[in-house]
């Protein structure tokens, strides 16, 4: 798994992802790398992206779940070869967020074949990562993905990760933290192997 923590400044406006750098941690696990994403305001080409949403904050909780589902990247548009981008919509499947209420994901756990690319997906939905993705009236996030490697077997492993509330008062985001406990369910469709190269056993 591959740990990508979402690099942020307490809600400053309109931050987006513009690339990773590798961090490996010693103790983690084997195959789990740990991956910081810094913040830009374009992707690099000089295209302005989505933001996600500015909300003013005096307060703030670890939510002790993360409770969002989809998949990535969108089933009519897949990957296509490595290091080709893709987006998919994820959805908040949660409690009720109250007004005066914001959720930012700041962590997400990857399988190794692909990496967070951030901002940049052309939805009508603000970006997962970079500030707050989740209030009351907005319930959908885009979470745009790079396909490093493929896999030997068709499974669609699993994203996870972590969250935090930001809120007009700490009461409220005490309250609403406690009620945001479940895990997430986001899948990613990652294309298998192709072994059509190889021996078939013919002399």
């Amino acid at each position: 798994m591959r740990t990508t923590t979402i690099a942020w400044g307490l809600l400053a406006a309109m931050l987006l992802v513009g690339g990773c750098g590798s961090d490996p941690e010693a103790g983690n696990d084997p195959g789990q790398e740990s991956t910081s994403v810094d913040n830009d305001t374009n992707n690099g080409d000089g295209d302005d992206l989505d933001p996600p949403i500015d909300v003013d904050s005096t307060g703030s909780a670890d939510l002790p779940g993360l409770p969002v589902g989809g998949q990535v990247p969108d089933a009519d548009n897949p990957f296509d070869e490595i290091g080709s981008e893709r987006c998919g919509q994820i959805a908040w499947v949660g409690p009720d967020i109250p007004d005066g209420v914001g959720v930012e994901i700041i962590e997400l756990d990857t399988p190794d074949e692909v990496t967070v690319t951030g901002g940049g997906c052309p939805g009508e939905w603000p970006s997962c990562v970079g500030g707050v993705s989740f209030t009351a009236d907005i319930r959908t996030c885009e979470l745009g993905l790079r396909l490093e490697s493929t896999r030997a077997d068709d499974e669609s492993p699993a994203i996870g990760g972590t969250a935090r509330a930001v809120c007009d008062s700490q009461d409220l985001c005490d309250q609403f933290a406690s009620s945001a406990g479940d895990p997430p369910t986001i899948s990613v469709d990652i294309p298998v192997e192709d072994d059509s190269s190889g021996d078939d056993g013919s002399q």
